[in-house]
């Protein structure tokens, strides 16, 4: 798993889906494939899982891991028009057989609840972005990757929708041998991926990441992977349903140049944290000051900003 990231980088070109009729353009062949496919947006898998879908994204849920396998959802300029803001607040997915995690779950465990189908691309409707905050859609990360590389790929993500319509799958990599946390036992990804169909005028083109939970500053593009390097890892099929001949070629084909890279660099990624060290300001369980040391420029450990987040 680990060789992925150090092997040459792998551009993609890829992806597909839609639950209607899309127009998908083979540029290469100079032609459009205009037919009605069923439920494209949904992977094929040899997981037997629960599949829900709710008013702004599918999922197939993980009793064993207590986290989505995967989040599919759908994103264009005008559903980033929309009104609603942010909601923070948590729920129990009570869809989900067998229940889902908790709050307690993440509280105190220094892990921040990330969502998958971002908060953000939920904006245009109350219902979706209460939905997006219920532990179906949730998955452990370190608070340095949610709201650092990851928080910036999906920005990015959300300016590539302005020109293109997209569509995007993305989750947790998921394995038996991580570590857990909470009377829930969530497993803890070592990996999230993110893998996404543009649609333009003149073309259908694809990419995909593979980015480890932890801090990062390198560029985006060092994560990019090809469909079939994430298909091999996460046993799951994100194009059955396209024609053969083209989900061979847009899994094989790269096409790094067809995505607009200009709106984000390493330089969104640099620290604000201070320079030395000096003890966290946030008061633990007991009612005394933190004894952790942090260089965060808000003072506090990486638990305590977890609670001023979230709690």
């Amino acid at each position: 798993m680990l060789l992925l990231f150090t092997l040459p980088i792998f551009y993609c070109h890829a992806f597909k889906f839609s639950s209607t009729q899309k127009n998908i353009v083979d540029h290469a062949n100079s032609k459009v494939i205009n037919q009605p496919y069923s439920k494209i947006d949904i992977p094929k898998s040899q997981f037997n899982e629960q599949v829900i879908s709710y008013s702004g994204f599918s999922l197939m849920y993980s009793q064993t891991h207590k986290q989505p396998r995967w989040v599919a959802y759908e994103l264009n300029s005008s559903l980033q028009l929309g009104k609603y803001g942010r909601l923070n607040k948590f729920e129990v997915d009570n869809n989900i057989k067998n229940g889902t995690a908790t709050d307690d779950d993440f509280r105190y465990s220094g892990y921040d609840r990330g969502h998958l189908a971002p908060a953000a691309d939920m904006s245009y409707s109350s219902k979706a972005m209460a939905e997006s905050f219920l532990y179906s859609n949730i998955s452990p990360q370190l608070p340095s990757l949610n709201r650092g590389i990851w928080k910036n790929l999906e920005l990015l993500v959300r300016n590539w929708g302005i020109s293109s319509k997209l569509y995007i799958v993305t989750g947790p990599v998921l394995n038996d041998d991580l570590r857990r946390l909470g009377n829930n036992r969530v497993s803890i990804p070592n990996l999230f991926y993110k893998a996404l169909l543009g649609i333009t005028k003149t073309d259908t083109i694809g990419i995909a990441f593979i980015i480890p939970n932890t801090k990062s500053y390198n560029e985006m593009s060092s994560y990019v992977c090809s469909i079939d390097s994430l298909e091999n890892l996460v046993k799951i099929d994100f194009f059955h349903q396209l024609p053969d001949e083209l989900e061979s070629k847009i899994e094989r084909e790269s096409c790094f140049k067809c995505w607009n890279w200009n709106n984000i660099s390493s330089s969104n990624l640099k620290s604000t944290n201070l320079v030395t060290s000096i003890q966290c300001k946030g008061i633990s369980m007991s009612g005394l000051r933190c004894k952790r040391k942090t260089k965060n420029s808000t003072e506090l450990c990486f638990q305590h900003i977890n609670q001023k987040q979230h709690y």
